[in-house]
């Protein structure tokens, strides 16, 4: 009778472990997406103020600009998804390489989102690979937590420098 009891003991004691390993692990998976959701929230804002930015720079332009403002208009209809917004982060970006002057403020804009993008990525990185590892793979599947997807982005290796002409007025 006493085995019993102890076997008992034993059981209670395992399932009490088990379920603080699963609460700690929980909440530590639902810290770490939330911290991926927070890096995300940041980057997308940074995109917002530069797509205003570039649509005030883009407003004095007239039609030899239209490829520009279309990638921001992309850019700023890309809040769907990460995947998405990469792409048109990467279609404004080359748009912007082609325009004959790039105010200092937006240079500044562009530095910030590639911070941003580095903390995005980061916590991406953070997230994706606890989710991953070990029994938190386990316990990420049991509570679906998915992996998150990183904001790739694609370097210019060349740029070329835009030649631009004056209309003619008629």
């Amino acid at each position: 009778m006493l085995y019993l009891i102890a076997l008992v003991a034993f059981g209670v004691a395992a399932a009490a472990v088990v379920a603080v390993w699963a609460v700690s692990t929980f909440k530590r998976l639902r810290d770490l997406r939330q911290a991926t959701n927070d890096a995300w929230v940041s980057l997308s804002a940074q995109l917002a103020s530069r797509h205003q930015l570039v649509s005030r720079l883009l407003e004095g332009l007239d039609d030899q600009v239209a490829e520009e403002s279309q990638a921001a208009q992309a850019e700023a209809a890309a809040a769907q998804g990460v995947a998405s917004c990469a792409k048109a982060e990467q279609r404004l970006l080359s748009a912007l390489s082609r325009l004959p002057q790039v105010s200092p403020e937006l240079d500044a804009a562009n530095q910030e989102i590639n911070a941003a993008r580095q903390r995005y990525n980061e916590a991406v990185m953070s997230y994706n690979t606890v989710i991953q590892s070990g029994l938190e793979k386990l316990a990420a599947m049991v509570f679906s937590f998915e992996a998150a997807t990183f904001f790739e982005q694609q370097e210019h290796s060349s740029r070329e420098i835009p030649v631009v002409q004056p209309r003619r007025s008629p």
